[in-house]
């Protein structure tokens, strides 16, 4: 693999990270807005059945979407 190669394929990943991190606020300023409907209707904040849902459908990627969820947990005001 040569050198311009590598540089091409690293740009690349920086792309999709900065994309990543787009969608990654976006979906967090959503998690805020469903935390602020569910205080007004006095749900909880967790939805284990949801968030089992989420997991199942992650396959490999569990682990980072464990994070995820519970970031959003947060944003909503519940940790």
């Amino acid at each position: 693999m040569a050198v311009g190669e590598v540089e091409d394929l690293r740009r690349l990943i920086d792309l999709i990270d900065e994309e990543i991190v787009r969608l990654l606020n976006e979906r967090m300023e959503i998690c805020r807005r469903i935390g602020e409907a569910k205080r007004r209707a006095g749900k909880p904040l967790r939805d284990p059945g949801r968030e089992a849902v989420i997991l199942e459908r992650v396959g490999r990627f569990r682990e980072v979407f464990r994070v995820i969820i519970d970031l959003c947990i947060r944003e909503q005001g519940g940790g």
